[in-house]
């Protein structure tokens, strides 16, 4: 009976000790999250990138946001604060990824997960109505409100995706969409040489980044 009593107690204190550590873990995860990262928490941008993830993935059961803090440069300038968000659909894998500017705010890369292609016996979209579509993608993805005067400086058809380079005075974004349904591709700023966009752009794809995550 003694031996009983003092197996249960191990046992009780062994799950307090463990649950103490849970808790402690979620609190440090909670404080962490409430500090602001460049202009963000991490509710902020998880809240700010929640709409244009649900636009992007048009998943219906819903999407689930990871937000992660990441430090990324190129070669002999200083890294660059940037937040990454990923959504994942609720019954289903990874849909869509975005890569903010933690300094800013501004948007520098959105992209879609094995986007649903159009039927392959439908015709391309013509170039003003891809101009029209991909606007429309500047807008949804609050980068139209960066800037005032855009205007379409390229526009080109590669395979099956439109790619329209839309100018600003101080911005200059990619956006393509598929040739034929018109779901978005991926945008991507090409502003300013050896800015935050360039370490992104460069390290775009999640398997290699140079970046380093923060905890």
């Amino acid at each position: 009976m003694q031996l009983r009593r003092l197996v249960l107690y191990s046992i009780a204190i062994g799950v307090a000790i463990a649950v103490g550590v849970r808790v402690n873990l979620y609190m440090q995860k909670q404080r962490r999250d409430a500090l602001p990262y460049g202009k963000y928490t991490m509710p902020q941008i998880l809240k700010r990138s929640s709409p244009i993830c649900a636009a992007i993935a048009q998943d219906t059961d819903g999407i689930r946001l990871v937000g992660v803090r990441l430090r990324g440069g190129t070669q002999g300038k200083p890294p660059s604060r940037l937040w990454a968000v990923d959504a994942y659909a609720i019954r289903g894998g990874f849909r869509s990824h975005l890569l903010w500017n933690a300094e800013n705010g501004e948007l520098l890369i959105a992209s879609r997960f094995s986007p649903a292609r159009g039927a392959a016996d439908r015709p391309p979209m013509p170039a003003d109505y891809a101009k029209r579509v991909t606007g429309s993608w500047m807008t949804t993805l609050g980068i139209a409100g960066l800037d005032s005067g855009w205007h379409v400086e390229d526009a080109d058809i590669s395979g099956n995706s439109w790619r329209v380079t839309w100018r600003a005075s101080a911005h200059r974004y990619r956006v393509a969409v598929d040739a034929t349904n018109g779901n978005l591709l991926f945008a991507d700023s090409l502003s300013m040489s050896g800015s935050p966009t360039e370490a992104a752009r460069s390290a775009y794809a999640p398997t290699r980044w140079p970046m380093r995550h923060l905890k």
